[in-house]
């Protein structure tokens, strides 16, 4: 898998939104109308404590767009194709771009393949050691989420996020990474609670698929994974 790095600097630039402003305010960026599940019907996934709230909702965003413009597909190819037009079509996704060469199939499909061994997906990010364990014991939780009410799975996630936050011991690249992946779960996991018709399989796989360094690449492979996933 492709890894680039994100600056850090330049993520964290992205400033919170408070409690009573929009998604699109906690990242300053206009996010585009989509009709078909009103994307306003997530603002029960956001936490704009967390500074990589936007990659969910891009995740959301561009999971959306595919479903409503790209018929289904077995090929991962032209899965690919579709969900970086959506996303090259998304002011927001332009905002997280850093050397973005493009999703590789091969690369993309081992990823997929390997979301059944989440430990592995881990082990190639350029997290710390301490990183590492933190997005492992995340990944742990995502089976007791299932079944579980959103407003509960909403305060564990977020719980988490606060924790990973505040931990000194965690690089900059730590943060980015595993916050960005507890992003795309508040919102994958919202999005299915709120009639995407994902399924959890689907839900889980795109999750565990969005761990990577580089933010631009984690949200077109999970959007991808999560297409894919029978």
């Amino acid at each position: 898998m492709k890894k680039f790095i994100v600056p850090v600097l330049s993520v964290f630039f992205f400033m919170s939104c408070t409690a009573d402003e929009t998604l699109s305010e906690s990242d300053n960026l206009e996010m585009p109308n989509r009709d078909h599940i009103k994307l306003k019907s997530l603002d029960i996934a956001k936490n704009p404590a967390n500074n990589l709230d936007y990659i969910g909702i891009l995740h959301a965003e561009i999971l959306e767009g595919y479903i409503q413009d790209y018929s289904s597909s077995t090929e991962l190819i032209y899965v690919i194709n579709g969900v970086e037009a959506v996303a090259f079509n998304d002011t927001n996704f332009y905002s997280i771009l850093n050397n973005y060469q493009g999703l590789n199939a091969n690369e993309t499909e081992w990823v997929i393949d390997n979301t059944i061994k989440p430990q592995e997906i881990i082990n190639i990010t350029y997290m710390s050691q301490r990183g590492k364990d933190q997005m492992s014991s995340f990944i742990s939780m995502l089976d007791s989420f299932e079944n579980e009410q959103y407003s509960m799975v909403y305060n564990t996630i977020t719980a988490f996020e606060k924790k990973v936050d505040t931990d000194s011991s965690l690089t900059g690249i730590d943060k980015q990474t595993i916050l960005a992946t507890t992003s795309t779960a508040r919102y994958s996991i919202a999005f299915e609670n709120r009639g995407g018709g994902r399924g959890w399989n689907k839900t889980k796989v795109g999750i565990i698929a969005s761990i990577n360094s580089d933010v631009a690449e984690a949200v077109t492979t999970s959007v991808a994974a999560n297409i894919m996933a029978e």
